[in-house]
């Protein structure tokens, strides 16, 4: 399995919020991601588990907004909120199919409608699935959001859940073509090592 980070100190260090068992994606991550391939959309996403026999189990959610530089919006809650529920009822729409058709590791099951993008990839018991809202219908930066959510929860869930770890870190990024490993790494360990060295800097209790 490549390297194992483990990210601690005398005073506690850095510990994941938890999820359904799963590691949750930092905020941090997927914002530095989406500056990575030059977002300037506001986005919403949502991140999590399907199987035949139970509803969608999620585990992250958010939404990315526009950096002061890029010009100050003012955020439609009620907007986003609903398309944030169409993406989870997109992810629920389209579980039977990438149930079926994703069989092996390298297999994945992608769809693309309007400013919709849906990804699913296998994991222990079922498959992941992400969707991102935001981008228009003719960009994949949609679908590159959904595989870096998607890789960075395989990254940081490789304890809790191998068959993702090995859908994602070994093969999501090369099989879809949608971004270069390494920089992806860099991006989630950066954003780790930040969040430690605030932790660490933090004063001690009196």
């Amino acid at each position: 399995m490549g390297k194992v980070y483990k990210f601690s100190d005398r005073k506690g260090g850095f510990i994941f919020t938890n999820k359904e068992g799963y590691n949750v994606v930092l905020p941090e991550m997927i914002g530095r991601a989406y500056e990575n391939v030059r977002g300037n959309k506001v986005s919403v996403f949502i991140a999590g588990k399907l199987t035949y026999t139970s509803e969608f189990c999620e585990i992250v959610k958010g939404y990315v907004p526009l950096k002061k530089e890029d010009g100050e919006k003012t955020v439609d809650v009620a907007k986003l909120l609903m398309a944030q529920n169409n993406l989870k009822s997109m992810l629920e729409d389209h579980k039977t199919i990438a149930l079926s058709d994703i069989k092996r590791f390298p297999d994945y099951y992608l769809y693309r409608e309007e400013k919709n993008a849906i990804l699913f990839v296998k994991c222990d018991g079922g498959v992941m699935g992400c969707g991102w809202y935001g981008e228009p219908e003719s960009s994949k930066k949609g679908l590159m959001m959904c595989a870096f959510i998607l890789y960075a929860l395989g990254f940081i869930n490789a304890g809790n859940d191998a068959v993702l770890w090995e859908s994602t870190y070994r093969y999501l990024l090369y099989e879809t073509n949608l971004g270069v490993p390494e920089k992806y790494d860099s991006i989630i360990l950066n954003a780790l090592e930040d969040k430690v060295a605030n932790k660490n800097n933090l004063p001690w209790p009196k």
